[in-house]
């Protein structure tokens, strides 16, 4: 099928982009963003926090085919979302998560207090979905932090950020506000389509319009 072929083609050229920690061996990758000082970001902190409380798959040391996640982070809002695309056995399943979390400023913590969890199916079909989230290269696209010339000066909004597991890398990116700089970054206006993309096929609605 084609979209299994695009797959194929996109997992080969997974490579870690610069201004990220990097694990680089012959047998694994991993990129996780991180500050100034070297510690990891803290939006990946708190997806792993997330995911220890929602009780799914960690991704650190890879997915036995291809799993990509999309965190939707609504700053102060107690409202969080979590998209799961996931490959097994080659079957395709999308599952979503609408979380109520406890933000907890002082120690940097979210607490899940309530989730509603559905199983989702592209309104096209997977083979239409899956050919154009990998033709806006949801896989390989770059940290907005590390995309030359582009500075976030906006300190609210929406966050989105996304987690790539193969046999051999595992990758977390993340774009705030993408869709106030998609007019001069490809990149942030490939990550709104992917938005938008998502929330026509599957109506998981992203704040973007």
């Amino acid at each position: 099928m084609r979209h299994i072929a695009i797959l194929i083609i996109l997992l080969s050229f997974l490579t870690p982009c610069s201004g990220q920690t990097s694990t680089n061996t012959t047998k694994f990758k991993k990129e996780i963003p991180t500050w100034k000082n070297g510690e990891e970001d803290l939006f990946y902190k708190l997806t792993q926090q997330k995911v220890k409380q929602l009780k799914i798959d960690s991704l650190q040391s890879g997915y036995d085919s291809l799993q990509i996640r999309i965190w939707y982070d609504y700053s102060l809002m107690t409202l969080r979302k979590l998209l799961v695309i996931k490959r097994t056995n080659n079957t395709w399943t999308a599952t979503s998560y609408t979380m109520t979390v406890d933000w907890n400023a002082s120690d940097l913590t979210e607490i899940v207090k309530a989730k509603k969890i559905e199983i989702l199916n592209p309104k096209n079909g997977w083979s239409s979905f899956l050919n154009k989230l990998f033709f806006l290269q949801i896989t390989t696209l770059p940290n907005m932090d590390n995309i030359p010339g582009l500075q976030d000066g906006w300190t609210d909004g929406i966050s989105y950020n996304v987690e790539v597991a193969t046999k051999k890398q595992y990758r977390f990116y993340g774009y705030h506000l993408p869709d106030k700089f998609q007019d001069k970054y490809w990149q942030a206006k490939n990550m709104v389509k992917i938005l938008k993309l998502v929330e026509i096929e599957l109506g998981i609605t992203s704040g973007i319009r």
